[in-house]
């Protein structure tokens, strides 16, 4: 395979041989094209040849949706995104690429994506990570529009499928009190206290470290969350879901007594196996150091509502808790947003406006006590 270069009117040209066509077998020619000069055609000419003799280079009407998202990964994806997020784009792309990695991009219809998103839900997937695979081909195929490897992205004649909104269900203060103490002494007590006296995400409390909890001013740094990426294949840190999310929280006294108990556990834990602990410093761990898995909370709560004969929510829904209870005590909503992180005020009036009715009548009534008095 060799090139040379040539003048095109009042510009320079690199001409290089690609081989022959399988179908026509006709000899095939890439020309690079625009160079003011001869030593500027001459330098595209060398780089393209080592790309090309180097197996970089991808026929873009041959090119598979396989080559293109690994190339897209590697080009584009790594330097654009974080270390972990880029983890999560592989994931999807893995997937993607199962069902439709044979297929050329060029000859990329809805149709065959419309195909992978029934096959996924079929075979089992959950709506979020359909949801999600399907952002990363969109994405992934909007930059082929821009890097004019295709005219149009097919996803947008996609219907992928409807988000679903879950219900909002919290406890009230004595179904509190019965799931804190039902759960002491058990591996959920830690994270049940972080979640309902605090208001943390069950992620971000899997990727509390200890270096993060300040015991002696009772506060927590809030820093990173650990997820299990869409597929569910791997567990990773990754930041939080937004800057807002990263926040220093107060804690309450009883919260804070019992960290200091469960540090307390760890460090004897700690001399006891010795080598064999699994230091890697998270607060919810297991007695060898091993950190909680994200599915291990979401069932063994479950289990344990059930056990406690307390409602059936979710463990999301103990974060839900904590703000509703605050608010209902008179909490400003500012501090209840900084405590949830939440982005701005608005979306935590949005979130909880169930609250805000009982709060009126109750402003209603010291008003009138307010009046009476004079």
């Amino acid at each position: 395979m060799r090139g040379h270069i040539r003048k095109r009117g009042n510009k320079w040209c690199a001409v290089v041989d690609i081989g022959k066509d399988p179908q026509t077998g006709k000899r095939k020619q890439k020309w690079l094209s625009g160079f003011n000069s001869p030593d500027e055609a001459e330098r595209a000419l060398v780089e393209f040849l080592a790309k090309l003799y180097n197996g970089q280079y991808a026929d873009p009407h041959n090119m598979t949706v396989e080559a293109y998202l690994k190339k897209w990964l590697e080009d584009y994806a790594k330097i654009k995104v974080a270390k972990t997020t880029f983890a999560t784009y592989e994931d999807a792309a893995k997937n993607i690429i199962q069902y439709l990695g044979s297929v050329k991009l060029e000859q990329l219809k809805p149709m065959h994506i419309q195909g992978y998103i029934s096959r996924m839900l079929e075979e089992g997937s959950s709506v979020r990570a359909v949801r999600y695979n399907y952002a990363i081909l969109r994405a992934a195929l909007n930059t082929a529009v821009k890097w004019q490897l295709i005219s149009a992205n097919p996803c947008n004649a996609v219907t992928p499928p409807s988000k679903v909104k879950t219900k909002m269900h919290t406890l009230d203060k004595q179904q509190v009190d019965t799931l804190i103490e039902g759960a002491r002494n058990t591996p959920l007590f830690i994270p049940i206290l972080l979640a309902v006296t605090c208001g943390l995400r069950r992620g971000e409390i899997l990727g509390l470290k200890w270096d993060n909890v300040n015991l002696r001013n009772n506060i927590i740094n809030v820093t990173q969350t650990r997820v299990r990426v869409p597929s569910g294949e791997e567990i990773i840190e990754k930041e939080p879901k937004s800057s807002h999310s990263i926040r220093t929280i107060a804690i309450p006294e009883m919260t804070a007594k019992a960290l200091k108990e469960e540090w307390k556990r760890q460090a004897q834990n700690k001399l006891a196996l010795g080598e064999k602990y699994n230091n890697q410093n998270y607060v919810v761990c297991w007695d060898d150091g091993t950190p909680y898995a994200p599915d291990y909370i979401t069932k063994a709560f479950k289990k344990l509502l059930k056990k406690l004969n307390l409602p059936d929510i979710r463990f999301h829904d103990l974060r839900h808790t904590h703000a509703t209870l605050l608010l209902e005590e008179g909490i400003h909503p500012k501090v209840v947003q900084e405590r949830l992180g939440h982005s701005s005020i608005t979306l935590t009036l949005d979130v909880y406006s169930h609250v805000l009715p009982n709060l009126q009548q109750e402003a209603a009534q010291k008003i009138d006590e307010i009046l009476k008095e004079k």
